[in-house]
């Protein structure tokens, strides 16, 4: 009661002062200062009152900046106060917080290794600041291991574990990334001298994790003489030891359940061989198990074997051919795997057992029946599907295949202009492909200009997209050749990008220059490149002279299925050569 006396006095204190010339009040203490009216308070309790004081401030602080300054200063003298920090880090959200101000939460942290909430914030909040020197992983590694040093983890409650959970979870992928093996060896060797800490699975799961990764980067070399293991081996023993432990600590019920139990803990961690191993060991003493079967298809599915996946869905769609569910999972595997007519097929027999026509089967069955390059019963089947803004792009897709492209760059024109979020990049690139095929130069030009004003400029593909499009209506060349060169400072291998610069320096007719991006792209492409870029190769060794290099990728380019390819343009290329 006391301590709330003398926190309303301070909240009245400036309003006192406000009003006093007002009302003639003599607020001249001199004459009092021999008397001993100071109240005695603690260390504690003077810290908590200045803290609470600035922290009042704070909330009648208009600014957002001004504001935080004085939270700040409430959480150094309050760091364990979760009401302060919670309000500053909401504060931090309303406007670009400066580097100062970062460091100075930091520091606070960093001062505090026991306030717990307080250093998981701090460690996320390094990322978004430039250290005064290091480097900002270095910052976070000094902080994490200041706290898990400092902390005395017999005196932790439940929530408090969790908070530490998080801090030895990110000291510990900083040592891998490092590749600091010997370090995050030791840390786990500390901590699990803590028997609470070592009851806790959480921890020997974070364990697992890393010895798991260690055992993969780690040296190999036999040391010392190649008498003793080498450091990889031991981190692969040391995972194996926890993992039995794990797997020791599970339920003692249904063999089976026990099973699932820990296939399922296998996959949290990452550990999808070790995952695999333990099912088709299982599935080697019990063949016809669904569970077990339905398990390892979705393991390969998470392991983007979708091949795989598909054809263990494949054999339980056989033995149960009205399962809808078994025919859904074999399509959505082979559709990944690129497998389009086991896809289309698996699609289209659910439609035809299905009362009710899905939509979201009837669109997946257009796409893949255009990647098989049949339009005709992907239009048909279009009118299937409700006229809404969700399935405005895959009908512009259709439209184009079609050959209607100034159809479907109206569609699309309108879903761009009316989309209440910013569209994905990807649309704004099918937009530009509609306007250069359909739409008059002025109009591609203003798409263009549109596109590269909505579009982040830092975007390595959306740099190549815009560049390559100025190069193909043969535009604003210089500033082509700017981005798709920023394109390729970012991924100087990727052929798209090669074929882009190709591109552009043939339209800049510096054709010799074109001809070496052109080699490296068709080599990057391998045997059967894109038929575009094949396309492009064509005409840049026709413009050095290489007629018979001219010929052999135009040929090659009409035996590349494309939807954008001029195959008659081609055909007029390669008669005119022969003719000659």
């Amino acid at each position: 009661m006391k301590k709330n006396i003398y926190l309303f006095i301070i909240f009245l204190c400036p309003v006192i002062s406000l009003f006093s010339a007002e009302i003639g009040v003599d607020t001249d203490t001199s004459h009092l200062e021999s008397l001993p009216v100071a109240p005695l308070l603690s260390p504690v309790d003077k810290s908590e009152i200045k803290g609470l004081s600035h922290f009042g401030a704070s909330l009648f602080i208009k600014k957002h900046s001004e504001s935080s300054d004085q939270l700040l200063a409430a959480l150094a003298e309050n760091p364990n106060s979760s009401r302060i920090l919670a309000f500053l880090l909401r504060n931090f959200r309303n406007y670009e917080v400066p580097d100062s101000q970062l460091r100075t939460f930091i520091a606070i942290a960093k001062a505090n290794p026991r306030a717990l909430p307080l250093n998981v914030a701090a460690l996320t909040l390094v990322d978004c600041v430039k250290p005064a020197s290091g480097s900002s992983i270095d910052l976070k590694r000094a902080l994490a291991e200041k706290c898990i040093a400092e902390n005395d983890l017999d005196k932790f409650n439940e929530i408090q574990f969790v908070l530490f959970e998080n801090i030895v979870k990110t000291l510990s992928a900083i040592y891998l990334k490092q590749k600091k093996y010997n370090q995050g060896d030791e840390l786990f060797e500390q901590l699990f001298e803590n028997k609470k800490l070592y009851q806790h699975n959480v921890f020997l799961q974070l364990a697992v994790i890393f010895y798991t990764h260690a055992a993969q980067d780690a040296d190999k070399s036999r040391r010392f003489l190649w008498l003793r293991p080498s450091r990889a081996e031991q981190y692969e023993e040391r995972k194996r030891e926890l993992l039995a432990l794990l797997y020791s600590r599970s339920d003692k019920t249904d063999e089976m359940k026990k099973v699932i139990k820990h296939l399922t803990f296998l996959q949290k961690l990452g550990l999808l061989d070790e995952a695999k191993n333990l099912l088709l060991e299982q599935l080697a003493k019990q063949p016809a198990k669904p569970v077990l079967q339905i398990a390892l298809a979705e393991l390969f599915n998470k392991q983007k074997k979708y091949v795989l996946a598909a054809t263990v869905w494949q054999k339980m769609a056989k033995r149960n051919p009205g399962n809808k569910f078994f025919r859904l999972k074999v399509a959505e595997n082979a559709f990944s795997a690129g497998l389009y007519q086991l896809a289309a097929e698996n699609y289209d027999r659910i439609l035809q057992y299905s009362q009710k026509k899905n939509p979201s089967i009837i669109f997946m069955l257009i796409l893949s029946k255009l990647q098989l390059g049949m339009p005709d019963i992907a239009w048909v089947l279009l009118k299937m599907l409700p006229e809404t803004a969700r399935f405005a792009e895959i009908r512009t897709h259709v439209l184009s295949v079609s050959g209607k492209d100034k159809q479907a760059f109206e569609v699309l024109s309108k879903l761009i202009s009316n989309s209440l979020k910013k569209p994905d990049k990807k649309l704004y690139f099918f937009w530009l492909v509609l306007a250069v095929k359909s739409e008059s130069p002025e109009t591609q030009l203003n798409c263009l200009k549109t596109a590269q004003a909505n579009l982040d400029a830092k975007d390595a593909e959306v740099a190549n997209s815009v560049g390559y499009t100025y190069a193909d209506l043969n535009k604003n060349l210089p500033e082509a050749k700017k981005l798709i060169a920023y394109a390729l400072s970012q991924k100087k291998d990727c052929p798209e990008y090669l074929d882009s610069m190709a591109w552009v320096l043939f339209r800049m007719k510096k054709f010799k220059q074109a001809a070496t991006y052109i080699k490296k792209a068709v080599l990057q492409e391998g045997k059967y490149p894109n038929a575009i870029l094949a396309d492009h190769a064509g005409d840049i060794f026709n413009a050095v002279g290489d007629k018979k290099k001219a010929l052999y990728y135009w040929k090659l380019a009409l035996k590349i299925f494309s939807f954008d390819l001029d195959e008659n343009k081609i055909i007029k290329k390669i008669k005119d050569i022969e003719s000659r």
